[in-house]
């Protein structure tokens, strides 16, 4: 763990570390907003790597995801960042059926009808991550606590945390779901497929992503598979798991069909889901994995992740 990990979970203890720790952030990023773009992605290409960037002719992983973060347009990918509006997608793309139930969406929190949600469900923004409360018992649920959680997020414009434009023009929105989880009581597992215009060629495996009420987990734990479910001996960012903990889903064939449908207006995206009870459940699509920062080894394989991504007619 980093010592900027453990200081950040040291002061999220209390409420004032937390606030010190948040308004720290917001002015280092106010303070990074004055690079431009390819400056500020330069630079944090090399911190991750040790090496500049190549924005000219990108072949890596990240480098061709930072280059989509700069030059490539598509509302779509909006509407697709936003947790609310990405429901219309998937339903017009005739997947409806692997929607989590929705209880609401209220457009401040004063709206909030908290006598008509059921008694268990997530609730949390519909504009960024991380900003998600778990009530297990609505009638001894913090509300207090939940709406001053929210309407932080409601104001925080999360396209600067790490310039995902794609996020800056979602109309802001609280969402209340069904709350996933397994019947066994067993810890939720991410299928992450990583796709380009429909074609996928490697999935994430997440393990231990998040805690009870929401929150991510720093000791999550991550296996990269092909297309066919077979183990790749790498590592991405976190570290790997016992194999042995997943198996191939039985209806593995049918997520991944149903991940080359939701991305194939995408030259580069993550499609997750979730496979509760051998149920498929979209959990969202993410367009520039880890912000287009991942640590990837052995190193070679930040080429081969690149090689799938197509960029074909967009470089200039």
């Amino acid at each position: 763990m980093s010592i900027k990990t453990i200081v950040r979970e040291s002061l999220h203890k209390n409420g004032i570390g937390e606030t010190i720790w948040r308004w720290l952030h917001i002015a280092n990023i106010n303070i990074l907003r004055l690079l431009p773009n390819k400056t500020y992605f330069s630079r944090a290409y090399k911190k991750t790597h040790g090496v500049n960037p190549d924005f000219n002719n990108p072949k890596t992983f990240d480098e061709k995801q930072l280059w989509l973060k700069m030059y490539y347009r598509n509302p779509l990918c909006t509407k697709c960042s936003d947790k609310y509006l990405v429901r219309e997608y998937v339903k017009e793309c005739g997947l409806e059926h692997i929607l989590n139930p929705l209880y609401g969406a209220y457009d401040s929190v004063n709206d909030i009808k908290w006598d008509e949600l059921p008694d268990r469900f997530y609730i949390k923004a519909n504009h960024m991550s991380a900003c998600n409360v778990r009530c297990n018992n609505l009638a001894t649920f913090d509300k207090k606590s939940a709406v001053k959680k929210l309407a932080r997020g409601m104001k925080h414009d999360y396209s600067l945390d790490s310039r995902e434009w794609n996020y800056h023009d979602i109309d802001r929105k609280i969402i209340a779901e069904a709350i996933i989880e397994n019947s066994d009581g067993s810890g939720l597992i991410d299928y992450r497929f990583l796709c380009s215009y429909g074609n996928c060629e490697y999935i994430f495996v997440d393990i231990d992503t998040a805690d009870e009420n929401g929150t991510h987990r720093t000791d999550a734990r991550r296996n990269v598979y092909d297309s066919d479910f077979n183990l790749i001996d790498i590592k991405v960012s976190r570290p790997n798991f016992e194999p042995s903990l997943v198996k191939k889903p039985e209806n593995f064939d049918e997520m991944l069909k149903y991940a080359q449908i939701l991305s194939k207006e995408f030259p580069f995206c993550r499609v997750d889901f979730y496979n509760v009870d051998s149920k498929i459940i979209f959990g969202e699509i993410t367009f520039f994995h880890a912000g287009g920062l991942s640590k990837i080894t052995p190193q070679e394989w930040e080429l081969k992740f690149g090689e799938f991504i197509n960029l074909d007619g967009l470089l200039k």
